[in-house]
Formats: C-alpha cells, sequence, structure tokens
C-alpha cells in the first residue's frame, strides 16, 4: 500500500484552488520534495509580457497551481496523482501551498505546510528551497 497524500493549493485570498490526490510516495522527502521542486526558483508575479518567454515566473497562485500539477503528473502520465473533490482519501499526510501575498500585486513567496504522518505539523511555511534542503535523502 502507497503512502497517500493530499496538496491543497490555495490562492491569495486564502480560497481553495485545487486538491491534488498521489497514490504513494507521499511522506515529506517524496511528496513534499516533489513540491517544492517544481516550485523552487519561481517567483510570483502579477502579469506576464507576451513573448518574453519567462519560465522561471507565475502570473499567480492560479499559474502555480496548474504548473505544479503539470510538474507532479510529467514524470508519470497515468496514474499516481489526480485531481480530487472533497477532503478525505485516506491520506496519511496533507500539504498545503499559499502565498504570503494579500493581493496578485503584493510580493511574497511559496510556502509550504505539511501535516500528517502521525507526527501533526511535520512542517510549516517553508519556502520550496528550505523544503528542499530539510527532506532531500542523499545517498
Amino acid at each position: 500500500m502507497g503512502t497517500r497524500s493530499l496538496t491543497k493549493v490555495y490562492d491569495e485570498s486564502g480560497e481553495l484552488l485545487v486538491t491534488i490526490y498521489r497514490q504513494y510516495d507521499g511522506y515529506p522527502s517524496g511528496m513534499g520534495v516533489d513540491i517544492a521542486t517544481v516550485l523552487d526558483g519561481r517567483e510570483l508575479v502579477n502579469g506576464i509580457p507576451c513573448g518574453e518567454g519567462h519560465v522561471t515566473v507565475l502570473n499567480g497562485m492560479d499559474e502555480a497551481a496548474a504548473v505544479l500539477v503539470h510538474g507532479l503528473k510529467n514524470p508519470c502520465p497515468s496514474g499516481n496523482v489526480y485531481i480530487v473533490a472533497g477532503t478525505d482519501h485516506g491520506e496519511e499526510y496533507t500539504y498545503e501551498v499559499r502565498s504570503t501575498r494579500t493581493d496578485r500585486n503584493d510580493p511574497g513567496p511559496l510556502l509550504i505546510t505539511c501535516i500528517g504522518g502521525g507526527e501533526g505539523i511535520v512542517f510549516r511555511d517553508l519556502t520550496p528551497a528550505q523544503v528542499i534542503d530539510q527532506f532531500v535523502e542523499f545517498e
């Protein structure tokens, strides 16, 4: 049986945009690092000039959610990662991805929180780089 997880992405006003279910590898050194890897080095902005081809900016949390879904599905296009409704999918971990911005024009980092694994809050409000530093397993 896999370690299931939910990832909830919220917009700048705190409204839920999307819930992502992952069937296996939901623990922090799996899903936590995967979320962080997709979002690391990206900056939230308001508007992207046409034709600029920016790859490190996200035009708000709406685009951050879309980029995250794409990044999590890309290595394994069939199975494992799903968009779901509801809050109970037998998950062991729940991740929350938020911005500290109060509106689209304010700067602010993306922050990740992880709850679960029988531990309560595993980590709260870490940047993607902090999650990678803390949970990447070196061999």
